[in-house]
């Protein structure tokens, strides 16, 4: 009896054990299955390894939202800079780290500004950039925008001190340079230091900006070199030091008001790349200390975007003022009398701007300036006023004979005046032309046009500045070419004054002839126009 149950209950469990078996195979088989249709399914739907899709057809969605939405998503996949790569601790100690300015950074930060100033000093381009990409200027100014942009007031603090440090040194050494430096000219290179514009801005917030970028992600190396030289920090600088050894504060201030534009157009972007991507803030032991640091961090935005700001629509407004002025006179001006020539001046403020306009070759008359005033208002100067400085006088002689010969009728002592100067007017242009044919005459490598402009805002005490290319035969009957200048100071320039700014101008010429013409000259003679003045 026993035994026919114990068989019973070995036979129930043979028969569940054989139905659980039957089930997990049925059951295990059909999970397979469904896994491995959904998986084809899934396949499929993607279109990755649909053997019955045809890959050249392109499918595109039909629907206009659907098209824009597409776009959208797929524009801000590869434009964003949002993602959680990444490692901000590490960011932020490289940031920290690259502030410090001692021990090697110093000595690298002379040894570059040597380089800088002997480059500006000689006008060698190449020079230069090797300066800047030696140069390790932009630690502290990006840690100025990091500071800012974490709260962080003790690497803002930091940033501030190395800052200066940087400044000082800087100025220092490039004082030091040209103190002892025979070459006291101020070259094309070093001229183009002394004044920001609008697209110099523009340079430094781009350039600082493509700067961080690569900075938080970890590319440096291809990217800062290029920052670098773009942002142009050192020539400034050097400058600016050039102008305190020779006593020339408009280079200084201009060139200081460049540097100080540049940096704060690198510390903008890293200040605001920083909040955007989200780097963690600093935290602080308590809320208190927290609100406190916002708000110095606050105030110190304050003080420098305020100005900075102001100073920005400045030199925007002048930027759009002298493009202005380029149109007016190539529209308006040049085409006034044929062949003649015009070098522009411009002086810009917002209330009486001036555009002095220097005319070769013609006469111009008032109503002449009067019709060219009238048009003032086409191109947005209405409040700048036009001076125009004559330098054809064989034209204005012509007039004022032909005036002259108008109010008296038939004088016969003008008409015989007239012809007479008729006369020695051809024999003049004959000898003209026989020296314009000349093949040794024919190229001015002096740049003259270039080199007036440079001058009249080299030398501010000087009203105008005539230069004279004279022809002497010499013994072997050999057409030699000197140079000499006249000169007209401004009132009020004292004679000793106008005697050190003739040796200079004198010293200026000798080095452009040397190094443009090859012309071996002793020295260029340097006239007064008035003496009187």
């Amino acid at each position: 009896m026993n035994q026919n149950i114990d068989n019973e209950n070995d036979a129930d469990q043979n028969t569940n054990g054989q139905n659980e078996t039957n089930n997990t195979n049925s059951s295990g088989n059909t999970d397979q299955n469904e896994a491995g249709q959904n998986e084809s399914n899934q396949t499929n739907s993607e279109g990755n390894v649909n053997q019955n899709e045809d890959p050249t057809k392109i499918h595109l969605d039909t629907k206009p939202s659907e098209l824009i939405s597409g776009l959208f998503n797929f524009l801000k996949s590869i434009l964003s800079l949002k993602h959680q790569g990444y490692k901000y601790k590490k960011v932020i100690d490289e940031a920290r780290e690259g502030v410090v300015f001692a021990g090697y950074n110093v000595w690298i930060l002379i040894c570059s500004i040597v380089v800088a100033s002997v480059g500006l000093n000689l006008n060698s381009i190449p020079v230069v950039i090797g300066a800047m990409l030696i140069s390790p200027l932009m630690g502290p100014i990006r840690g100025l925008g990091f500071g800012v942009g974490t709260n962080d007031l003790p690497l803002l603090f930091a940033s501030l001190k190395n800052f200066g440090v940087m400044v000082g040194v800087s100025l220092a050494t490039s004082v030091l340079y040209f103190l002892v430096s025979p070459i006291d000219i101020a070259t094309t290179e070093l001229l183009g230091r002394t004044e920001p514009s609008f697209l110099d801005a523009m340079i430094a917030f781009f350039g600082g900006l493509a700067g961080v970028i690569a900075f938080t992600n970890g590319k440096n190396d291809t990217v800062i070199s290029g920052v670098a030289i773009a942002t142009a920090l050192m020539p400034p600088l050097c400058t600016a030091g050039f102008g305190i050894a020779n006593g020339e504060l408009t280079y200084f201030l201009g060139a200081s008001y460049l540097f100080l534009v540049n940096s704060l157009m690198i510390a903008l972007p890293t200040m605001l790349l920083v909040r955007y991507v989200g780097f963690p803030k600093r935290e602080y032991v308590s809320i208190r200390i927290e609100k406190r640091v916002q708000a110095y961090i606050i105030v110190f935005l304050v003080v420098v975007l305020a100005p900075s700001g102001y100073l920005f629509y400045k030199m925007t407004k002048k930027s759009i003022f002298e493009g202005n002025v380029i149109e007016f006179v190539t529209k308006v001006v040049e085409p006034s009398q044929s062949g003649m020539k015009v070098i522009t001046n411009t002086k810009f403020d917002f209330e009486n701007s001036v555009i002095e306009l220097i005319c070769q070759n013609k006469y111009v008359d008032s109503l002449e300036v009067q019709r060219w005033e009238r048009q003032l208002g086409q191109y947005d100067l209405e409040y700048a006023q036009i001076e125009v400085i004559q330098t054809g006088d064989r034209a204005y002689t012509d007039m004022k004979i032909s005036e002259a010969l108008n109010q008296a009728g038939r004088n016969d002592n003008l008409i015989d005046l007239l012809k007479s100067k008729e006369d020695k007017m051809t024999q003049m242009k004959d000898e003209l032309e026989a020296i314009k044919n000349d093949p040794n005459l024919k190229k001015d490598p002096l740049e003259v046009d270039f080199l007036m402009n440079g001058l009249k805002l080299e030398y501010e005490e000087v009203d105008h500045i005539i230069i004279s290319r004279n022809f002497v035969i010499n013994q072997n009957n050999q057409i030699d070419t000197t140079y000499s200048a006249s000169i007209d100071f401004k009132k009020g320039i004292s004679a000793d004054t106008q005697l050190k700014t003739k040796k200079r101008l004198s010293k200026r010429l000798l080095y452009e002839l040397q190094q443009k013409t090859k012309t071996k000259q002793d020295t260029v003679l340097i006239y007064s126009l008035h003496k009187d003045k």
